[in-house]
């Protein structure tokens, strides 16, 4: 087991981004349960289109997710509508995504701020 699969002790829901509907919005896909480490902690970040914004939470995984997507710290059997994130309270949108890789190159770790 490695030391990225060790301190992931926490279960997060998550929904990809799939593309946006007739108003501009975005659509999201299937919700999906993983493992993470979810710390939270405010922090200033810098966006990919290099704007600052204020991040609640960072969040690590061994799942690479998408900046646009949406994360709830928890359990799926915890939501009241798993369809819609938005409709659900503590539910944060990615800001940044951020990869890095194990000495060897055998493993990545996934952060995401939201």
């Amino acid at each position: 087991m490695s030391l990225i699969t060790r301190c992931q002790r926490e279960t997060l829901v998550y929904w990809a981004p799939v593309s946006s509907n007739m108003a501009g919005e975005l659509e999201w896909d299937a919700p999906v349960e993983m493992t993470c480490r979810w710390d939270d902690k405010v922090q200033e970040i810098r966006t990919d289109d290099g704007t600052y914004v204020i991040a609640k939470s960072e969040v690590i995984s061994e799942s690479k997710l998408q900046v646009g997507g949406m994360v709830y710290r928890g359990a799926l059997a915890d939501l009241v509508y798993p369809d819609t994130p938005r409709d659900n309270e503590n539910v944060f949108r990615i800001l940044k995504v951020m990869e890095t890789p194990n000495l060897r190159y055998t493993e990545r770790l996934y952060e995401a701020w939201a």
